[in-house]
């Protein structure tokens, strides 16, 4: 095995551990907070920005009635799986700025549960092209539409995520 798959093996062994640890604590804490159905959380980005980095999403989370209306004047980019073949639980991201155009969105993963979590993952609108890197600095290929598996190498580690239409 090379050394940067036993440190990738290392590192993605520990935060899967803390996550399900935290997991309990989070969902009686969360579930008590809430009131008037379960509670879900959708994620928005914001515009990609070619001088700046990309900001983290924004988690928007509550009731059914406090997820329609953060989502009432934003666009659908991608739903993303934390399963292949857009299995297992999934969540919105939504954009500001209306639907993809060429520069389109750009989304840091480095503080949210998705990047330790996504497998498969669906476009919606005028978004089609895809890049993700890992913790490591590497690109995917260009990918084009919904994506059943983000590969091997992009599985539960995901740190920026880049998506655009693929014409004006």
């Amino acid at each position: 095995m090379r050394i940067r798959s036993i440190r990738r093996l290392l590192v993605h062994a520990l935060v899967m551990t803390a996550l399900l640890v935290a997991a309990p604590l989070a969902t009686s804490a969360s579930a008590s907070a809430t009131t008037g159905g379960p509670e879900k959380c959708i994620f928005i980005a914001d515009k990609a920005d070619p001088n700046r980095k990309p900001k983290p999403l924004r988690k928007v989370c509550g009731n059914e009635k406090t997820v329609a209306s953060a989502v009432a004047d934003r666009s659908l980019l991608m739903t993303f799986y934390e399963h292949a073949n857009f299995g297992g639980g999934s969540s919105g991201i939504y954009g500001d700025y209306g639907t993809c155009d060429a520069a389109g969105y750009t989304f840091d993963f480095s503080a949210r549960y998705w990047g330790w979590a996504l497998s498969s993952f669906r476009v919606h609108g005028r978004c089609w092209l895809t890049d993700y890197n890992d913790r490591w600095g590497t690109w995917s290929p260009t990918r084009a539409g919904p994506v059943p598996y983000v590969g091997d190498e992009w599985n539960d580690d995901i740190m920026t995520f880049k998506i655009r239409a693929q014409w004006i």
